[in-house]
């Protein structure tokens, strides 16, 4: 049976990768090692600004207006089962909206915060607020884990609901990126146009060297080049 592309591989990796990424976030301050939670908050920040961008210039169900309609479409969704595209449904669109937003909350707010540390210095942009605002924005990013939690948990359930009651294997999709014509969401289904992963790795590439570049060399009047070069050998010393 004919098999139609839904997801690009550039959306498949963001997906799996901000999934790790929340994990390793959640245990590493379970355990205390702020380093490590500070490196990853910032990769997952990398990640977000690559998913904006990806929804704008990516493939068809990777772009917003592709799934993000109006209240309407939702209602429809959620009464009669009635979606136009083959990626997010309404209500998904709505989850990943939401999803953004409280990420990129979390990883903004952790930027300011005296007791995030990043090889035992304060957190890149702690300078830029004073102590009142900083402890607004610890409390924020606190509490804020609780609405991760929550929302990751309805994620979760509304894949396993999927697969209980409409027979939809939603994760089977997001990691080969295709469905077969009968579990298709929409009668005359067709695969995924515009799909440029070159285009998506340039993207990455750029937005995973200015961001760190920018919170941990920019700010600290250091160069590109020479924060490029001890990047790479902190990396090289840490690998070998």
């Amino acid at each position: 049976m004919k098999k139609i592309k839904v997801w690009d591989l550039p959306i498949r990796l963001f997906h799996w990768s901000l999934v790790v990424m929340i994990v390793v976030c959640i245990y590493t301050i379970n355990v205390d090692n702020v380093t490590a939670h500070q490196y990853a908050g910032t990769f997952v920040l990398v990640l977000l600004l690559f998913r904006v961008l990806w929804g704008l210039l990516g493939s068809t169900t990777a772009k917003f207006w592709d799934f993000v309609k109006g209240p309407m479409s939702a209602y429809q969704y959620l009464r009669y089962g009635i979606t136009k595209t083959e990626g997010h449904n309404p209500l998904g669109a709505y989850m990943v909206l939401l999803m953004l937003l409280v990420l990129f909350t979390q990883t903004i707010t952790g930027l300011f915060l005296t007791d995030n540390t990043y090889l035992h210095q304060d957190s890149p942009l702690y300078q830029w607020v004073g102590s009142d605002a900083r402890s607004v924005l610890k409390t924020i990013h606190q509490y804020n884990l609780y609405v991760i939690y929550t929302m990751v948990g309805l994620h979760v359930a509304a894949i396993v609901l999927y697969f209980l009651v409409k027979g939809q294997n939603l994760v089977k999709t997001m990691v080969v990126g295709t469905r077969t014509e009968d579990e298709c969401h929409t009668p005359f289904a067709t695969s995924i146009e515009g799909n440029r992963p070159w285009l998506a790795l340039i993207i990455f590439g750029l937005v995973g060297v200015l961001v760190p570049y920018f919170l941990y060399g920019y700010v600290k009047n250091i160069g590109l080049i020479t924060w490029i070069e001890n990047t790479l050998i902190w990396l090289k010393g840490l690998l070998l």
